[in-house]
């Protein structure tokens, strides 16, 4: 409370907001953990259990919503406290649902989601870490620029605030279907990228982005063409300053309109970037176009030229466009890469997208390779150490191999070649995953996917 007073807010306002979050807080547990378990279902194109948790979540913290702020079927008259009770509520129902379909469901529960949980497993945590720092830093970018504008919002009054929360729930509902397919185009890319389907890639690719333009133009479309409607859903006819409110709110909706599209291609294009592995260039555009540009623009446009709701929030607009263009112009960056199509047309020829480990420079190595995959090696003259292939060294430092000689490449990488996924090396199973234990996939199949993919990358071999 006194944070938000320092910072220019009422008091009366201060103290709503104090109150909330002081039961809110709780609830961050169970959200951390329920977004972990979001991302775990959805790498193993699970997300129906996500949408239907949700939706238990989203009932249930409506209902009591209804019951705790307004003193309904018996409870407490709480107001914004018992706003907080059911948001913590909900998100701990949302958890519990996904966890118990992690622990229970013989599709997931091999993977032992929480077996060991107290134990880290470093090398594993510093990846995640190295990737996922970067990431939380672009999501405060852009969350903490639209801190700034509620607080802006603020300071014009109480209405203008109330108008700025309507307006803000508005495009957060239409911006929830290009965040999913964000998500679906972090999970599709990075399972193209990791074995080697540049095909597969562009097509995910150019499918998310045109999918994410027509509905967000969708969206916008319907911000521009019912705006009073859209307003008056959250409003009370009956409260004196209803007028008001549909008059400050229509404009801010108005101006999201255009927002909802740029925001739009730029989620889109983060997801993207997201799927091979690049999260710190994201970070870098995020920051600058959020605050030095977003932000001063804002308040400049708001507060210096006296536009008021509409100039803050056009401010957030222009912050939003200035980070489309990079974010989706930057897989250009990856050798190889044209624009967003380009890490399409990439080679297989490339480091391995996981990092490197004991079974990955066993793959690389041409005895064991001779050894797991007798077929492949002997088409490809792979007779051992002496067989005149280059090293993975070279191939990892960008060195074309020669055109036969793309055997031991195919399986450098450290994805099984049927399903796509980490590779396990216990036993006998080099080059198997989890997967193809259920599905009984044998080495047979594992040889026939890799030459098949050898054959479309490397058509004039003795593959075709």
């Amino acid at each position: 409370e006194p944070m938000l007073i320092a910072l220019g807010q009422k008091p009366e306002l201060a103290a709503l907001a104090s109150d909330y979050i002081r039961i809110a807080q709780w609830g961050m547990f169970p959200a951390l953990m329920m977004m972990a378990l979001r991302s775990f279902f959805a790498a193993r194109s699970r997300a129906g259990i996500v949408l239907w948790s949700a939706l238990i979540g989203t009932l249930i913290n409506g209902v009591l919503n209804y019951a705790l702020i307004f003193g309904q079927f018996g409870a407490p008259e709480m107001g914004v406290r018992g706003a907080a009770i059911a948001t913590v509520a909900s998100s701990t129902a949302i958890f519990a649902i996904m966890a118990g379909w992690a622990v229970l469901h013989p599709l997931h529960r091999d993977y032992r989601v929480f077996q060991r949980f107290w134990r880290p497993e470093w090398p594993a945590f510093f990846e995640v870490f190295r990737l996922g720092v970067p990431i939380g830093f672009t999501i405060l970018a852009e969350v903490g620029l639209f801190m700034a504008a509620s607080l802006m919002m603020g300071w014009l009054g109480t209405v203008p605030l109330a108008a700025h929360g309507i307006a803000i729930q508005l495009a957060s509902i239409s911006f929830m279907i290009p965040l999913g397919l964000s998500h679906a185009a972090t999970v599709r890319v990075g399972q193209a990228y990791g074995r080697g389907d540049m095909e597969g890639l562009a097509r995910a690719a150019h499918t998310v982005m045109g999918l994410s333009v027509v509905i967000s133009f969708a969206a916008a479309s319907l911000f521009w063409l019912a705006p009073e409607f859209l307003v008056g859903l959250f409003v009370d006819d009956a409260n004196v300053d209803a007028a008001e409110l549909i008059a400050v709110a229509v404009p801010l909706l108005l101006v999201a309109a255009a927002f909802q599209i740029v925001d739009a291609i730029q989620a889109i294009g983060s997801g993207l970037l997201r799927g091979i592995k690049d999260t710190r260039i994201p970070m870098v555009i995020a920051v600058i176009s959020y605050w030095p540009i977003g932000l001063s623009a804002a308040y400049g446009l708001g507060f210096g030229l006296g536009l008021g709701g509409p100039g803050i929030w056009a401010g957030l607009a222009l912050g939003g466009g200035a980070a489309v263009e990079p974010a989706v112009r930057q897989p250009a960056s990856v050798p190889g890469c044209e624009g967003v199509g380009g890490a399409l047309d990439r080679r297989l020829v490339v480091a391995p997208p996981f990092p490197e480990s004991r079974l990955s420079r066993k793959i690389r190595n041409p005895e064991v390779s001779h050894a797991v995959f007798p077929a492949m090696s002997s088409r490809s003259g792979a007779g051992g150490p002496g067989s005149g292939e280059q090293s993975a060294g070279q191939v990892v430092g960008g060195v074309q191999p020669k055109p036969k000689e793309t055997s031991h490449e195919i399986f450098s990488h450290a994805s099984c070649t049927v399903h796509g996924l980490r590779r396990i090396g216990s036993g006998t199973d080099h080059g198997a995953c989890d997967r193809c234990r259920s599905c009984g996939a044998d080495d047979r199949s594992r040889r026939l996917s890799a030459l098949r993919l050898r054959s479309r990358h490397d058509p004039g071999g003795d593959a075709g």
